[in-house]
């Protein structure tokens, strides 16, 4: 199977269920490495992300709060921003490829 998304880090939100754990899922199989985030444990997530043989990181955030989209986006290595990004707000907006939901 082709991994299309091999090597590429993505951010999912609201990854605990519904939409976000399947975009997550989904992700996964296509070899992205994964920064689950919600404001409730993503256990079930990871565990799901695990079964693909893929490995994925949890962030409790909300992404309505700028500090903790701050603090998920140092936390998760600047999300793949462009250079021309000055702040996180900025690198959170120009992110390549994330999954909000």
């Amino acid at each position: 199977m082709s991994k299309p998304l091999q090597g590429r880090v993505v951010i999912v939100t609201g990854a605990a269920g519904g939409i976000g754990r399947a975009c997550a899922i989904t992700l996964a199989e296509a070899g992205a490495r994964l920064v689950v985030t919600d404001i409730v444990d993503c256990d079930e997530t990871i565990a799901a992300i695990r079964e693909t043989q893929n490995e994925a990181a949890f962030i409790k955030a909300d992404v309505g709060v700028e500090s903790d989209v701050e603090e998920l986006v140092a936390q998760s290595g600047g999300c793949s921003a462009d250079s021309t990004a000055h702040s996180t707000t900025q690198a959170w907006n120009s992110a390549r490829l994330r999954c909000t939901n």
